[in-house]
This record gives structure tokens, sequence and C-alpha cells, in this order.
């Protein structure tokens, strides 16, 4: 299996439907022209053939709830901790270009890519409108700013916040409150439970880092995986966050 990351749709407005269908049908264009092009040139795909795209187009953000807390890129990079942690953030702050169809410019709205200091704890305050009752929010929609939002909107991320708001409306509902009232550390608990992370053991935390660097090395010295595709020097010499 072969995986290609290589469409890349620029000016949609998420919130438009006529921008949303000129946004489906450039992508379906651009999987076409793709796959035209790997049928002509790259061996073994001559028989290939075009079979299904997304029923839609898949939109990385747009309107963000304003949250009793809301979540900064700042935060973000220090990996900062928080007493009403729900979920926890592990990725860099990634930011595609805006203005075009490269992944990355020089200037700063031409998109960034930014290591975190360490992982970082989502509150469950980012959950929590701050002026409506009766309602969590889960995934990219949470109360966060942009560049926060280029980091936990990843699968990884955007699921443990979906299982937090879950067991969050289960636990308002359970105790007969709103979600703004419940009791973070009966939440908390719950979440654990289910097989959550919300905090690490420091010991723990350096014995992960330390395997994944003797690892890598070994890959390394045996030529099984290239530096060519290692993020930086970190990965490998124990400076990498995130595990």
């Amino acid at each position: 299996m072969l995986h290609f990351n290589s469409t890349r749709i620029s000016g949609v407005d998420g919130t438009d439907a006529e921008s949303l269908t000129r946004g489906e049908i450039d992508g379906r264009r651009q999987v076409m022209s793709l796959s035209a092009y790997l049928i002509k040139n790259v061996p073994g795909f001559a028989d290939a053939r075009l079979i299904a795209t997304g029923v839609q187009i898949g939109i990385r953000e747009s309107r963000h709830i304003l949250g009793e807390h809301v979540l900064t890129g700042e935060e973000v990079m220090r990996g900062t901790k928080v007493p009403d942690v729900v979920s926890r953030g592990y990725f860099p702050i990634d930011i595609h270009n805006l203005k075009g169809k490269e992944g990355y410019g020089q200037d700063q709205d031409q998109g960034t890519w930014g290591d975190l200091d360490d992982s970082y704890d989502i509150p469950y305050r980012c959950l929590v409108p701050r002026r409506l009752d009766g309602l969590v929010i889960a995934g990219r929609a949470i109360s966060a700013t942009h560049e926060a939002h280029g980091s936990f909107r990843t699968q990884g991320g955007v699921m443990g916040i979906g299982q937090a708001a879950g067991t969050a409306a289960a636990v308002a509902a359970l105790d007969g409150v709103e979600p703004r009232k419940v009791d973070v550390p009966r939440l908390q608990d719950a979440l654990v439970a289910q097989g959550a992370s919300l905090r690490r053991d420091p010991e723990r935390v350096r014995q992960e880092r330390q395997a994944a660097v003797e690892a890598v090395r070994r890959a390394l010295a045996e030529s099984r995986i290239s530096t060519q595709y290692l993020a930086d020097a970190g990965t490998f010499t124990g400076t990498a966050p995130r595990l």
C-alpha cells in the first residue's frame, strides 16, 4: 500500500457552500491529475485505475467556540500543564501555507513548523462554551487560537478530545448538572479508567524516551532507516519530546 499526501486546496471558506463546492471540484481535479501522472510515469501503475475520491472536502479549520479558556500557541509550545486536563496534545505546531500550493513559504503567513518543549494539557475549560449551557465541544472546534489548533488538529489529538467530551456529557447527564458544573476530578477518574493518558510518570517517560533513542540508533547503525527522513537530530539523541 502506498500513501500520497499530495493534494492541497487553498482559499476555501469552510462556512460557505459555494466555496466548498469550488474546493471539492479543485480537489478531485488534483486527484485525477496525480492519478494520470502515476499511470503514465511510475513503474507498476500502468494498469492502475482511480476508483473513488472522498465524499467531501476535508476542512482543516473554520470557526472555534469561545470557551471558559482559550488554548494558545504559547501554551502549546511550552508544554503547559493544568489541573483540569482532560486530554493531551503532542504534535508540533504545523500550519500550512495559506496563500498557495506549496506546504511552507518564507513569510510568517506562509506556514510554519514548530517543535514543542513537551506534550501539553488540554483543559476541560476549552470544551465548555463561555455563554451557552447544555453543550460540550469536541474536536477541532474547541476554544483555541489558530496557532494552537495547528497542533491538536491531528487525528490522535481530536480523538482524545472527543473521548473527553463524550465522557463529560455522560458524567453531566448522570449527575444532573450542566457541563460547566461537572466534577472535573470525577471526569478525570472516568477517563483514566477508560485508558486515557492524562499524566505521565517522569521515570517512565525517561525510560520510554531512552528505549526509543536506542531503537533508532540501532536501526541507523544497521542501515534499516535513513537520516533523510528524521525530523531532527533530537529524534535519536534523546532530546525529542512527546513520547
